[in-house]
């Protein structure tokens, strides 16, 4: 006899498999995906995420290994549904599936768990039937393994959004881009899934739908909403979780229609006071109506002169000038008119409110480490932003704060934009401790923002963003 936990593994693994595969293929919802959603929104309050961040850094890394081992529990849990009866194994299969997915489809997982449960009693109660059972074990093995994979696809295909180099040779697009814009390629990304589960929508299936406090409810196709008047708006955005001096931050090009012009489509009602905009991927944050009103709000459905991927939001994303991408969604769905605010997701879980983006700074050049000979000319360089406030001077300490010399910043096309800044230095020895190198120099950025200058304190980046001044140390020996 074939022990009954060894066929509920193979049902497990099987029924696992098949729902994985259908979730990457977009064909049908997978419980084991909500499940990881409902953890990681439960989990997902800043301490947690601090945690996350100390261990795996700012990438992928953290999700995918909690979503792998949420997987690996939902495996573990179906493989001792084998010590049940395959039907009363398949009840329980829907009733669990059922919290997370529609009816439907909490029933069709118990009727494939009920399925696979009958097909594999005559091998259980075979012995002269041990190859059949090994060969389905391989087979469910590696359907399982090719799900995960597809899942752990982010870790090999390596990250997104390497921002340091700030110039339009960096880019990876086609088609040359400006000084200063960052590539849908290089452009930072940071979701509330793995990359492999996030939504990749089909213009033909995608609706925008309008209600709430509106004299005309409407659903937009993205056709509709190319009829509008298209705005260009240069705008640079920030993760809230980017470290000081980190690559979560990009600029681009948005092009789309402004807010205000969708709000006299479908007639806002006086009542309202607040916009909710949810998202595919069960993403939501929401904004006073008068901020929407009083700022360059746009609905996005192009970025740099090319359609969202789906990485940014294709179809559709909201862009907020001067807060943190948190307000601004991806994937965009839905948008809401109400007399009430409803806190957005990670507000919920006691994220900033407002996401404001503090004043910052970088610098991109030099990096770390470098050496440099007495006498050397270095062109450092680096970005500085503020979101709703403009840059007024940026400084640069190459002697750990001692004294500051003032940088040029490069002309702006847009006052949402990153300012660029460059600064020549010409290298000397300094007394930065290297270890064994006593000569040494350690550069410090710093801004100012509408005449005030940027905060030193240290502060990590949740809830209410990092706090800081980017630094780092190169090498100039003594001696040429």
């Amino acid at each position: 006899m074939i022990p009954v936990l060894l066929i509920g593994f193979i049902a497990s693994v099987a029924l696992s498999a098949v729902g994985l595969l259908a979730r990457l293929a977009n064909l049908a919802p997978f419980p084991a995906e909500k499940l990881y959603n409902w953890a990681t929104y439960q989990l997902g309050v800043p301490a947690m995420f601090q945690l996350v961040h100390k261990i795996f850094g700012f990438g992928e890394g953290g999700k995918i290994f909690a979503f792998v081992g949420v997987l690996f529990a939902w495996v573990g849990g179906l493989t001792l549904l084998g010590l049940a009866p395959p039907l009363i194994g398949g009840l329980v299969v829907a009733v669990v599936s059922l919290l997370f997915v529609n009816p439907i489809w909490a029933l069709v997982y118990g009727l494939l768990y009920i399925g696979l449960r009958f097909a594999l009693s005559p091998v259980q109660t075979d012995p002269n039937r041990r190859g059949v059972l090994n060969t389905l074990s391989l087979a469910s093995l590696g359907l399982f393994g090719a799900g995960v994979a597809g899942a752990l696809r982010p870790l090999f295909t390596g990250p997104v959004g390497k921002t340091n180099v700030t110039t339009a040779a960096a880019n990876s697009s086609k088609t040359p881009l400006l000084e200063g814009l960052t590539s849908q390629d290089d452009f930072y990304y940071v979701s509330i899934n793995n990359e492999a589960l996030d939504p990749r929508i089909a213009e033909n299936n995608w609706k925008l739908e309008v209600d709430g406090l509106v004299k005309t409810p409407q659903k937009f196709a993205l056709a509709d909403l190319k009829t509008f008047k298209p705005v260009d708006l240069e705008l640079t955005m920030c993760c809230i979780s980017n470290p000081v001096g980190g690559d979560l931050i990009g600029n681009a090009i948005w092009t789309g229609l402004k807010f205000k012009d969708l709000m006299d489509k479908v007639g806002v009602q006086p009542g309202a006071k607040w916009v909710t905009w949810e998202a595919e991927d069960g993403f939501y944050e929401s904004i006073a109506l008068r901020d929407a009103l009083e700022q360059d709000v746009m609905l996005a459905y192009s970025m740099n002169g090319e359609a969202l991927n789906f990485k940014h939001g294709f179809p559709l994303r909201v862009i907020v000038p001067g807060r943190f991408g948190m307000k601004q969604p991806r994937w965009l769905t839905k948008i809401t008119f109400t007399s009430d605010e409803k806190p957005g997701y990670w507000a919920n879980r006691g994220w900033s409110k407002t996401a404001f983006i503090a004043p910052l700074s970088r610098i991109d050049y030099p990096t770390r480490g470098l050496v440099f000979k007495p006498g050397e000319v270095v062109k450092a360089r680096g970005i500085a932003a503020a979101g709703n406030k403009q840059i007024t001077k940026v400084e640069v300490s190459t002697n750990g704060g001692d004294s500051w010399l003032e940088a040029t910043l490069q002309p702006k096309r847009s006052k949402w934009a990153w300012t660029q800044w460059t600064l020549d230095w010409k290298a000397e020895a300094g007394t930065a401790d290297l270890g064994e190198i006593k000569s040494g120099r350690q550069f410090i950025v710093r801004c100012y923002a509408d005449g005030v200058v940027q905060g030193s304190e240290e502060r990590d980046s949740l809830p209410e963003a990092a706090s800081g001044l980017h630094r780092l140390t190169v090498s100039v020996p003594n001696k040429a």
